[in-house]
């Protein structure tokens, strides 16, 4: 999802980061194929599909369900290689250099601070900012200096931190890898860097806090339930993608997520593939994970409307 913020069962920060990786890591290759994890079922597809408009063949999207963040260099299977040199178009949540880092980081900081007569510290409870102060004394930030800001630009740091302890990198992610395969194809975005953190500075305050102290209440994701979600992205097990990113939600605050980063933004994200192909041309699509997936994710929506959408089955070995 939130690219430049995207570092989404077992509780609140696991669901987040989880929905930041895969909506908003790539594989580990190798030369034989590994087993597969326990729960982890192949299911012979990619996360990759077809969609085409009700009539007509002169306009044809390619969707990819895209992993942010990675380890190692992707090897691709071979049905995703081949439509890439066909494209005409590169569509992306974001299009690629629409906001450097260090303007992002800027953008978060001036979006969520917050009033002056405020103070993070005010906001939370004594247990929470002592809590806060300690996990981020650990890794050499004073809390003092986040302060300023609202709670959801914490719980981001949170995330980076957890991400960053995994040796993951957007470099290394879907996107940034598609890219460099596709050299100089027209690149467009679906969203902007400003909606995106917008999407955070709009949540209510209770809900802030709460995500921000669940967080806190959480440990790190671990490698082992890393794995798990790569698996399940590389063998196509929907299911198993569906559990790990949009558990059952429980409770306002989590539906209140669920609807703003997901379902609102699967509604808009769809209008804009379905209005690409008005027109003719061979789009190559790459979105966060999270957004192809369950009877909510783009695919099926598309299909709702009378698009014509065909999963594509993996045609090489799993890596």
């Amino acid at each position: 999802m939130l690219a430049g913020l995207e570092y989404g069962a077992l509780n609140m920060h696991r669901h987040i980061a989880r929905a930041l990786l895969l909506s908003f890591s790539a594989f580990v290759t190798a030369c034989a194929t590994p087993p597969l994890p326990a729960g982890i079922v192949d299911s012979g597809f990619l996360v990759f599909w077809e969609i085409r408009p009700p009539q007509g063949e002169e306009a044809v999207a390619h969707l990819l369900g895209s992993i942010h963040l990675g380890r190692e260099r992707i090897d691709f299977d071979p049905a995703i290689r081949a439509e890439l040199p066909a494209a005409s178009m590169l569509v992306y949540e974001i299009a690629p250099g629409a906001m450097s880092q260090q303007d992002m980081a800027v953008a978060i900081f001036e979006m969520g601070r917050l009033p002056d007569d405020q103070s993070l510290e005010n906001l939370l409870s004594t247990e929470t900012w002592k809590a806060l102060s300690e996990r981020l004394e650990e890794v050499g930030l004073p809390a003092k200096a986040f302060a300023p800001f609202e709670p959801w630009v914490v719980m981001l740091q949170l995330i980076g931190l957890s991400m960053s302890a995994e040796n993951l990198d957007t470099e290394l992610g879907v996107e940034h890898q598609i890219s460099r395969m596709a050299k100089d194809t027209p690149a467009i975005g679906l969203e902007t860097p400003g909606f995106q953190i917008g999407l955070f500075d709009a949540l209510p305050m209770d809900t802030q806090i709460y995500l921000l102290e669940d967080a806190l209440e959480s440990e790190t994701e671990t490698g082992d339930i890393l794995d798990l979600l790569f698996a399940a992205w590389q063998t196509g097990d929907l299911e198993m993608l569906e559990r790990l990113i949009l558990p059952e939600t429980e409770g306002p605050q989590l539906e209140l997520f669920r609807e703003r980063v997901f379902m609102e933004r699967n509604r808009n994200m769809a209008e804009g593939i379905a209005d690409l192909l008005t027109e003719p041309g061979h789009y190559f699509v790459t979105l966060g994970a999270g957004h192809t997936i369950g009877v909510d994710g783009i695919p099926s929506l598309l299909g709702k409307r009378g698009f014509r959408v065909r999963r594509i089955p993996r045609t090489g070995a799993i890596h």
